[in-house]
């Protein structure tokens, strides 16, 4: 019986940036409500990159993709906590989202048959 439980785990791996709880208790209401806006203005525009890119073309689509990930990159480096953008270190968030943006953005416009 030690040997099925000794295989799961059952802790969560949290960000080292965030509390123990998992929850921002020191955040003020205006800070987590920018914080949520971060958030739904990413998700609109990750929604509004597929739309364009099933409407006008997979290479438009991935330009607009790399553009979310660019503003996210933007919101980690300015907001304080922005909920469901922390992944790691605010240096390895940027640097992570930023790269990919470029990377993505080559992509789109190097690749011939997209």
């Amino acid at each position: 019986m030690a040997s099925a439980v000794a295989g799961q785990t059952t802790s969560q791996e949290l960000d080292r940036s965030e509390p123990l709880g998992g929850e921002a208790p020191d955040m003020t209401l205006p800070e987590l409500q920018r914080s949520n806006l971060a958030v739904w203005l990413v998700l609109g525009g990750v929604a509004l990159s597929v739309l364009v890119g099933m409407f006008a073309g997979a290479r438009a689509g991935a330009i607009g993709i790399g553009v979310v990930l660019v503003v996210c990159a933007i919101f980690r480096a300015v907001l304080d906590r922005p909920v469901g953008l922390v992944i790691r270190t605010r240096t390895v968030d940027i640097i992570l989202y930023g790269t990919t943006a470029v990377l993505i953005g080559i992509l789109a416009v190097a690749t011939p048959s997209i």
